[in-house]
């Protein structure tokens, strides 16, 4: 005959013990005793009440009807129990969640602060005082998101058409976007135009020279700048590249045009005498800053000098002021079509004899 305690199986230690976490999640006193009144509720009170019935009713087989009373009680005292569990875990996950997104919110109101600390910084006396960007909404990251993979793309096939030699200046900023980029290669593979002539020089010169060299495009490319410093920048591009002759970096100051609707100065004429049958434009200068609607001159001033096949690709189409140019020229483009393309800073095209 045995004697003493009967220790308590693995199992059903590591099942209590789950039990008074869920009920009491702190531990301590209170975990015990919920885990006792569980314990209590689900197994012990039925067990008196199957006791009794079989004690106390003295009618043969009466005892069956306990029983099955005692089961009873003690399947409901368990979906009890089982409920309190559940409802305690439950209780315990949410609050879980309501730590998070208050940790969230913390967070979002210390950048938000550091962002006005760094904004006060700047602009310590209000003025130039920029607005407030709201937090990014999901449509805002899927905008952002096509527009990455647009530039990507575009860049890809860029380098697909032409291979530069080395190292190419970074495609973001004011300089020329890298679907603009894609779209006047493929303009000046298709027309191999006698005279390519480019507004503003850059990286745009770069891969018109190379698209020439790797494809066999006779012509000369021209292209007028104003800075003499960015030009100068633009031809050590060009013979790092090793196609420094197959594009001219002309130094073009600007100047008045002498047009009676127009005001800001212009590429200097003396750098346009030259210049005829132009089968393919650039138009990606002056710099908005030279004055109200800068690139205008262009159609005025060359417009018969355009070939009678002929393209012109004006960069930054989404301004104000390129919108403006854009409905003064088309009155003065014979012949020629005009469309929008929807490109990082949009670009018009216009065509002839296409």
């Amino acid at each position: 005959m045995m004697t003493g305690t009967v220790a308590a199986s693995p199992g059903s230690t590591s099942l209590l013990r789950r039990l008074e976490t869920a009920l009491a999640p702190d531990g301590g006193v209170a975990g015990r005793r919920a885990l006792v009144a569980a314990v209590a509720a689900a197994v012990v009170v039925p067990a008196l009440l199957v006791v009794l019935n079989v004690l106390l009713v003295p009618v043969t087989g009466a005892w069956f009807v306990g029983l099955v009373a005692g089961l009873v009680l003690d399947l409901l005292a368990g979906t009890f129990a089982l409920g309190v569990v559940s409802h305690r875990l439950t209780m315990r996950k949410l609050r879980e969640q309501q730590r998070a997104v208050r940790s969230v919110e913390l967070r979002t109101r210390a950048v938000e602060e550091r962002a006005a600390h760094v904004e006060s910084a700047l602009y310590p006396d209000g003025a130039r005082r920029p607005v407030t960007a709201s937090l990014a909404t999901p449509q805002d990251l899927a905008a952002a998101s096509r527009s990455l993979g647009d530039r990507l793309q575009a860049t890809q096939n860029l380098f697909a058409l032409v291979s530069p030699r080395g190292p190419v200046p970074p495609l973001t900023g004011f300089v020329a976007s890298p679907d603009v980029l894609l779209l006047l290669v493929q303009k000046f593979l298709t027309l191999r135009p006698f005279l390519t002539l480019e507004c503003g020089s850059g990286t745009s010169t770069l891969f018109l020279a190379l698209a020439a060299q790797q494809h066999g495009v006779e012509g000369r490319i021209v292209s007028l700048e104003s800075d003499l410093a960015y030009a100068e920048g633009t031809r050590a591009l060009l013979a790092e590249h090793g196609v420094a002759h197959l594009a001219e970096v002309r130094h073009a100051p600007l100047a008045p045009t002498g047009l009676p609707d127009h005001d800001a100065p212009w590429y200097d004429r003396a750098a346009l005498e030259d210049l005829h049958d132009v089968g393919l434009a650039f138009v990606d200068g002056p710099p908005g800053k030279t004055g109200p609607q800068a690139r205008y001159p262009f159609v005025p001033l060359l417009a018969d000098r355009l070939a009678p096949r002929c393209v012109i690709v004006m960069d930054d189409a989404n301004r104000r002021e390129e919108r403006g140019v854009t409905e003064r020229w088309l009155p003065r483009l014979e012949g020629f079509s005009h469309r929008f393309l929807e490109l990082t800073r949009g670009a018009g095209l216009f065509e002839r004899g296409l």
